[in-house]
C-alpha cells in the first residue's frame, strides 16, 4: 500500500538497548516513544521502522548493523521528503521537548524551527519549553546525521519529556499537533 505522506517516522528506544562501542550494559527503554511513533504513522499513512523488542545495540551509534542496513533500503525504496525519530528525553534536561537537527542541512534547520513554531502555537504546548540543538559535530554516528548526509532527506530527532510521554492527553494531543504540522507542510 503506497503512503499518503513521504514521510518516515522511527523508534528505536522503547524497549532496552546496548550501546557496545560506548559501555558494555542495557541502557533504559524510552516509555511510550513506539507509541507515539505508531500513532503519527497511522494519522499520516506513512512509513514506521521501528525495533520492538531488547536489542544488543544501539541504531543511533552502530552504523554497520542490521537495522540501519534495512533502513537504507527503505530510504532508496522511497521518494521521502522527511525522517523523524523519535526518542525520550533524559529527565536530567529540564525541558518539554527537545528537537535535534544537523547543523549543516538548511532544511532540517528550518523544519525545526517551523516545528517549533507551530507546537507553541497550539494550545496544549504554547507554554511547553521546547528546544532544538545541533548534534555534536564529532559524534560518531546518528539516524538523522546519516539520512541527512547520505540521502540528503531532512531528519529530525523529537526527545519527548516523560511528563508528555506517560501523561495520556499530552501525549494525544503532541500525536495530534506533529500530524497536523506534517499534513500543513509536507504536500
Amino acid at each position: 500500500m503506497a503512503n499518503k505522506y513521504p514521510v518516515l517516522i522511527t523508534s528505536v528506544h522503547e524497549y532496552p538497548h546496548k550501546r557496545s562501542n560506548v559501555e558494555d550494559r542495557y541502557r533504559q527503554g524510552e516509555e511510550n516513544t513506539l507509541k507515539i511513533a505508531k500513532a503519527i504513522s497511522k494519522k499520516l499513512n506513512c512509513g514506521l521502522f521501528s525495533i520492538e523488542e531488547q536489542s544488543e545495540f544501539d541504531p543511533n551509534f552502530e552504523i554497520n548493523k542490521p537495522f540501519v542496513k534495512k533502513l537504507n533500503k527503505i530510504i532508496t525504496d522511497r521518494k521521502l521528503e522527511l525522517v523523524m525519530d523519535i526518542h525520550g528525553l533524559s529527565p536530567k534536561r529540564s525541558m518539554d521537548i527537545l528537537i535535534f537537527r544537523d547543523y549543516r542541512f538548511a532544511k532540517s534547520r528550518n523544519y525545526s524551527l517551523a516545528l517549533r513554531d507551530f507546537l507553541h502555537l497550539s494550545k496544549d504546548f504554547r507554554h511547553a519549553n521546547i528546544q532544538i540543538m545541533s548534534f555534536k559535530k564529532d559524534r560518531e554516528f546518528s539516524i538523522c546525521s546519516h539520512i541527512n548526509t547520505n540521502y540528503r532527506i531532512p531528519a529530525l530527532q523529537l526527545e519527548i519529556s516523560q511528563d508528555i510521554r506517560m501523561d495520556t492527553q499530552l501525549r494525544n494531543a503532541l500525536i495530534k499537533d506533529i500530524s497536523k504540522w506534517v499534513v500543513e507542510t509536507i504536500s
